[in-house]
């Protein structure tokens, strides 16, 4: 079965969840309540909202997707991230995107994050 979601934590590592995630599930992975970012590809980061309060680490990989998608470099992104395909005409996430798959899968192996695969 391919993967629903990836969590990605702050020191790169990386699990894949094979079913959509309850909003509970959600939140342990982040460690507390969620926001969504705008991640390209299209897909949706789930964090932690109150990660700088909490002071939770960078994460390389979450500020360098989500600077992306805005084209800044202002902005960093702490603590773990989950990932998510992009909404549907419902308001509902989808399954993460195969090219998103392979972008986890060379960030992990390079260190490096690609926009486009």
């Amino acid at each position: 079965m391919s993967a629903y979601a990836v969590v990605v934590e702050p020191d790169g590592s990386m699990y894949e969840i094979d079913h959509k995630p309850s909003l509970e599930e959600r939140q342990k992975a982040v460690g507390g309540d969620v926001e969504t970012i705008p991640l390209l590809g299209p897909a949706v980061g789930w964090v932690n909202e109150e990660g700088l309060i909490h002071g939770l680490p960078l994460n390389p990989l979450a500020t360098a997707a989500y600077q992306a998608a805005l084209n800044t470099d202002q902005v960093g992104v702490v603590g773990p991230m989950l990932i998510t395909g992009p909404y549907d005409g419902r308001g509902d996430d989808t399954p993460i995107p195969e090219q998103w798959l392979a972008r986890l899968a060379e960030f992990r192996d390079t260190g490096i994050f690609q926009v486009a695969p």
